[in-house]
Order: structure tokens, then sequence, then C-alpha cells
């Protein structure tokens, strides 16, 4: 484990070393909960926060 506060970085991507941003479109909330439905129209496995 390392002290280095560059090894403590969390929620960022990095690529080759350098960090990147993400995809624009990982950010939609819209498009988390439409994945997060259909993930449960799939499986029939609701997240305990999800409405009914």
């Amino acid at each position: 484990m390392s002290d280095d506060p560059r090894a403590k970085v969390s929620g960022r991507y990095f690529y080759h070393m350098r960090e990147v941003p993400c995809h624009p479109l990982a950010d939609e909330v819209a498009l988390q909960e439409a994945f997060l439905e259909t993930c449960a129209q799939c499986t029939g496995v609701r997240f305990p926060s999800d409405p009914v």
C-alpha cells in the first residue's frame, strides 16, 4: 500500500497512466435508470431503492 496521494485516486479513469475523461453518456442519469430497468426486466431482480 502506498501513502502517495496519487495512488489513492478514486472515481477517475486512466489509460496508459494518464487520466482521461469518461464517456459523456456515463453521466446521464436517465440512461443509467433505463439500463437498470432493462436489467430488472431481464433478471427479475431490482435494486432495493428501485420503486415497485
